[in-house]
C-alpha cells in the first residue's frame, strides 16, 4: 500500500508546519516506512512525500532534514514563478542540483499555476509542455509526474495530462494499491502529532473508494 503525502512549507503561517514538527515526523517515518518515488516497487506499507511549489524553504530548511533521514521525496515546479526569479522560490540551478542529489524527484506543477479546471484546451495543453519543456531545458530532467494546482482535476483534465506524463497526482484524502496514473495525496500540512496519518484509517480507504467511483 502507498501512502501519499502532501505538504508545502516549513515554518509558520498558512500551508506551513514548525520545523521542530517536521523533523520528528521526518524521522518516525524513517524509522518506519520506505520512501518511493513514482513508479518506485512498493514493498508492504511504503510513503512518497511530496512538496508543492518549489519555495525557497524547501532547499534551505526541507531537504537538509530529508537528506539527514535519506528520504526520497517529490518536489513539484510551478515553471513561471522559477523562470521569473522569485526570490522566494527555488532557482534553475537549484532544482538541478536538487535533482543531480539523487533523493529529489523534479514534478511539474503546471507553468502558472492555474486551475487546470477553468482552462481553454489549448491553455490547458501548454499547461502541461510547456512546464515540461523549461524544467528539461534547465535542468537536464525530464519530469514524469505532474501534481495538479489546488489538486483540482476532471475527466477531461486527466486525459489530457496522461498524454505527456505518467503519473498524475491529485489530493483525494485516499490511499494507493499500486502506482496508478492518478495518485491521491492525504494533506500532512499543520501536523498535529509526528505519526501522522498513522496508523492509516478506514476514512481514507473510503475516500479511495468514493474517487474512484467518481472517475477522477
Amino acid at each position: 500500500m502507498l501512502i501519499t503525502l502532501l505538504y508545502h512549507k516549513a515554518g509558520a503561517g498558512r500551508y506551513a508546519t514548525p520545523i521542530s514538527q517536521l523533523k520528528e515526523h521526518f524521522a518516525y517515518i524513517s524509522d518506519h516506512y520506505p520512501t518511493l518515488w513514482p513508479k518506485d516497487p512498493i514493498k508492504g506499507q511504503s510513503v512518497c512525500l511530496t512538496f508543492d511549489d518549489a519555495t525557497k524553504d524547501f532547499v534551505e530548511v526541507i531537504y537538509p532534514i530529508l537528506e539527514r533521514y535519506h528520504l526520497k521525496s517529490v518536489l513539484a515546479v510551478p515553471t513561471r514563478v522559477i523562470d521569473g526569479g522569485s526570490k522566494d522560490h527555488c532557482s534553475w540551478r537549484e532544482l538541478k542540483s536538487l535533482a543531480q542529489g539523487g533523493l529529489v524527484h523534479l514534478a511539474s506543477h503546471s507553468h502558472s499555476h492555474s486551475d487546470m479546471t477553468t482552462l481553454p484546451l489549448d491553455d490547458l495543453r501548454d499547461e502541461y509542455t510547456h512546464s515540461k519543456e523549461l524544467i528539461e531545458r534547465h535542468t537536464g530532467v525530464t519530469p514524469t509526474t505532474f501534481v495538479f494546482p489546488y489538486g483540482r482535476c476532471n475527466r477531461s483534465v486527466i486525459k489530457e495530462g496522461k498524454r505527456e506524463y505518467e503519473t498524475l497526482m491529485r489530493i483525494g484524502s485516499g490511499v494507493n494499491f499500486k502506482w496508478d496514473r492518478l495518485i491521491y495525496r492525504i494533506n500532512a500540512d499543520g501536523l498535529t502529532r509526528p505519526d501522522f496519518p498513522f496508523p492509516i484509517g478506514w476514512r481514507y480507504f473510503g475516500s479511495t473508494l468514493v474517487n474512484k467511483l467518481r472517475g477522477k
